[in-house]
């Protein structure tokens, strides 16, 4: 998980909480929402800004961008079924995953009675960043009686990987920019189109995410 490596994240977050500590009947405290943002206090008005315009730009104008999630398998799933006989067996697992409005199911394509399964799948979004950035991605278990069970789930925070200079800096040694002919001749050398956007972007790590239940 690149969580672990960038241990530090551009942005401060900060629950949001609902309720009361000591109520009548105990703590009724609960997370209704995250703040996050950036803190900084200047010792004088005049003194020089702590980021530059090109990141301020960049952190309040929202601009497009399309997110591509390659997931590949999963494995090691916890056994939500039950047999005849009240032991637990393997679950029905298939992919699910939610970016705010946007979401995505493969319950149609769940593969029964496996701890393991080969999803191979490509899932592509339009988002806006700074934005909506909770990117969650779950696995479920099919039920043909009553409501799916959720197997485990891993989120991603888009904004404090894209705001990230460490982040941008991954994969930049393969990136490769398109290249297109200079010159009427170079044009007529490349009839195939070979050298016209060519291009390859930052690699970034294939990871190995942990699933977790919500009170886990």
């Amino acid at each position: 998980e690149l969580e672990n490596e960038l241990v530090t994240t551009p942005f401060e977050t900060y629950p949001l909480y609902r309720g009361k500590e000591n109520g009548l009947f105990g703590s009724t405290l609960k997370v209704v929402g995250l703040f996050k943002g950036i803190l900084r206090v200047k010792r004088n008005k005049d003194d020089p800004e702590l980021f530059e315009k090109s990141m301020l730009d960049n952190l309040l104008k929202p601009k497009p961008y399309k997110v591509r999630i390659y997931v590949l398998r999963a494995s090691n799933l916890a056994q939500m079924d039950t047999d005849f006989f009240g032991n637990k067996s393997n679950s029905d697992p298939y992919l699910k995953l939610t970016l705010g409005k946007f979401k995505f199911s493969d319950r149609e394509n769940a593969v029964d009675d496996v701890m393991e399964i080969d999803l191979y799948k490509m899932i592509e979004v339009d988002v806006e960043l700074p934005g909506t950035s909770q990117l969650v991605l779950e696995v479920m278990d099919k039920d043909l009686i009553g409501k799916d069970d959720l197997i485990g789930r891993t989120t991603i925070d888009l904004e404090d990987r894209w705001f990230d200079n460490r982040w941008q800096e991954l994969g930049k040694e393969n990136q490769t920019l398109p290249t297109l002919p200079s010159t009427k001749k170079d044009d007529e050398n490349d009839k195939d189109n070979k050298t016209k956007n060519v291009a390859r972007w930052k690699t970034k790590p294939i990871e190995r995410r942990t699933l977790y239940q919500p009170h886990q």
